[in-house]
């Protein structure tokens, strides 16, 4: 009787182990559409250092209507939010590979504010001096 009862068993055993790997029912569900492909990863971090490298030169432009003595200081500085904003919108989207190309761009921003309140403290100087005569 014993026998019969450790067979029985035993089969149940077996045939739950065969059954549990030919369903999946021991592994955790994964969602569709999950698995990322190498070339995925690359596209989306190459479609961000794209739009970093436009950022970079959208800053580059800003500098050089910064050197022209006629430029409008208060569209620089809309320009310049403009490109803070989004700069902020991709911190969150950035990997750790394009991490320091964001931050060399921030730190780009800052020298810029500083040359614009610099530039517009100068203008406002060369105005009361005008003024004064």
């Amino acid at each position: 009787m014993k026998k019969l009862i450790l067979g029985v068993v035993g089969l149940a055993a077996i045939n739950s182990a065969v059954f549990a790997q030919e369903c999946g029912c021991n592994e955790p569900p994964v969602p569709k559409g999950s698995y990322v492909t190498k070339e995925y990863v690359d596209d989306l971090v190459s479609k961000l250092n794209q739009r970093l490298d436009a950022i970079s030169n959208r800053l580059a432009g800003i500098e050089k209507d910064l050197t022209n003595p006629n430029a409008d200081i208060s569209s620089l500085k809309e320009r310049v939010a403009a490109i803070e904003s989004s700069v902020a919108s991709l911190k969150n989207d950035c990997p750790d590979t394009c991490k320091s190309k964001l931050d060399a761009i921030e730190r780009n921003i800052d020298t810029l504010k500083a040359k614009l309140q610099s530039h517009s403290a100068h203008a406002e100087k060369l105005m009361e001096e005008k003024a004064r005569k």
